[in-house]
């Protein structure tokens, strides 16, 4: 609990760095008449890009130009996702977006100061969302470490896919005696393929973060497959 507050007042006081320090607040009207030079927002953040200008102005993503698109940054939806509206993801998308904000943009471009708007308000000061943003972010930074635990305690699967005429043949598999392929989702990842012991205690295989990685499979098999073809599939396993 004590290393999360402090990575939490981290974060807070990085926020605040930028706040004071920074430059000035941008409306957004303030922010599209920089569109040509060009200015570019990021988590709130507003950075002269004049020595990306070839990738701004006629590079292919003249879209984030004067304006904040955070949310095109993670989810690549150029034609409705340019908004800095980042409610929608999650806190492994929102570290991600971070990691954008922090190591390319603040490396590479000159930091301006801060846009009014889903971030920050029209003081300067960070919104209730960007904090709340904040703190999922800290969540994930512990919770990442939590799985890469989980993935060094319960490998992924092996994994194999081929594909033959119009049939495909996925298949996946535990070499370890006594294992079986699972769908495994914790700490707020992905579902993974992961090798679990039969006896594992405590985990139930119908639970949200064990159950067969193909549905209905069975549950003691080492592997399983799965046929599809353009009409139908079959599962199996052994």
């Amino acid at each position: 609990m004590l290393s999360r507050t402090f990575l939490l007042v981290g974060a807070l006081a990085y926020v605040v760095k930028v706040v004071l320090f920074g430059k000035k607040v941008y409306t957004r009207e303030e922010l599209a008449r920089y569109k040509d030079v060009p200015y570019v927002a990021i988590m709130g953040q507003v950075f002269d890009c004049t020595q990306g200008k070839k990738y701004y102005i006629s590079g292919g993503y003249d879209f984030f130009a004067g304006t904040d698109g955070s949310l095109a940054f993670v989810t690549g939806d150029f034609e409705n996702n340019v908004t800095d509206n980042v409610s929608s993801l999650d806190q492994i998308q929102l570290a991600e977006l971070q990691r954008w904000t922090n190591e390319t943009y603040h490396k590479k471009y000159t930091y301006k100061g801060v846009l009014h708007g889903y971030f920050y308000t029209a003081n300067g000061r960070p919104t209730h969302e960007h904090l709340q943003i904040l703190r999922l972010i800290q969540k994930e930074q512990s919770d990442k470490v939590k799985r890469e635990e989980d993935a060094k305690k319960y490998p992924n699967c092996k994994a194999k896919s081929f594909r033959k005429k119009n049939i495909t043949t996925r298949s996946v598999s535990c070499s370890l005696p006594g294992y079986v392929p699972r769908s495994r989702s914790v700490f707020g990842g992905q579902p993974r393929c992961a090798c679990l012991p039969l006896s594992l205690e405590g985990v139930s295989f119908h639970d949200k973060e064990s159950i067969p990685y193909f549905p209905d499979c069975p549950l003691d098999n080492s592997s399983c497959f799965l046929i599809l073809n353009s009409s139908s599939s079959s599962l199996g396993g052994r």
